[in-house]
């Protein structure tokens, strides 16, 4: 009977050494692809606009590249009073021809809000961003809408329900636009794009101040993430 326990607790323990060293062979791989996953990636790249000529808004007949709020550089997007007014924003971009970015989003640092915070059913943006080579810098005379100015790509639609006074305002994911850009064939790296913001329906009233490039060194300037 002896004998027989021990022979049969022997089984068990060459079983279960068996099973263990199988799970380590089988893990080994599993931890090494895992390794050059995390190797390869993404690449992440940021800029800001740098520059007063680089951010702008328009309303109808009329283009300024920044204005002023009590003392504060800003640009005024919404519908003050009756006029649609668009933003646009430069970003100067080291990525190459034929690269395909999987995530793009601006953020803007909003001044103030006129007349009530924007409101999910009554105000709504669409964001563009310009199917050119290079965006060439606004020159504060231009009478017509960036979305006329610019090439611009299929519309990302976006609600301004989150919009408040002295909070941060992000675009959604531009990725899908952006590839447009960088798949033309004149696109160079360190190029620059431009992102279009123009309303979509926007009661009449609502206005919002976002900083401008002037406000760079408050780091409130209006700012790009990309990843791919």
């Amino acid at each position: 009977m002896r004998q027989l326990v021990l022979t049969l607790l022997f089984l068990v323990s060459s079983v279960a050494t068996a099973r263990l060293t199988g799970a380590v062979g089988q893990a080994q791989p599993m931890r090494m692809l895992i390794g050059k996953q995390a190797a390869v990636g993404l690449t992440t790249v940021r800029d800001t606009v740098d520059a007063n000529n680089r951010d702008a808004y328009w309303y109808p007949g009329f283009e300024t590249l920044n204005g002023n709020s009590g003392g504060v550089e800003v640009i005024w997007f919404g519908n003050p009073d009756g006029n649609l007014e668009q933003m646009g924003f430069e970003f100067q971009i080291p990525i190459a021809q034929g690269t395909t970015v999987t995530t793009a989003y601006v953020t803007v640092r909003v001044h103030g809000v006129e007349a009530g915070t924007p409101s999910a059913t009554t105000d709504s943006t669409y964001w563009y961003v310009a199917d050119v080579d290079n965006a060439a810098v606004y020159v504060g005379s231009h009478t017509h809408a960036y979305t006329a100015h610019h090439a611009v790509t299929s519309e990302v639609f976006h609600d301004g329900s989150v919009v408040t006074a002295s909070t941060d305002w992000t675009s959604p994911n531009l990725a899908a636009a952006l590839n447009i850009t960088l798949a033309r064939a004149g696109w160079v790296s360190n190029n620059y794009i431009a992102v279009v913001m123009a309303p979509v329906v926007w009661e009449s009233g609502k206005e919002i101040r976002i900083y401008d490039s002037n406000n760079g060194t408050q780091n409130f300037t209006a700012r790009i993430v990309i990843e791919y």
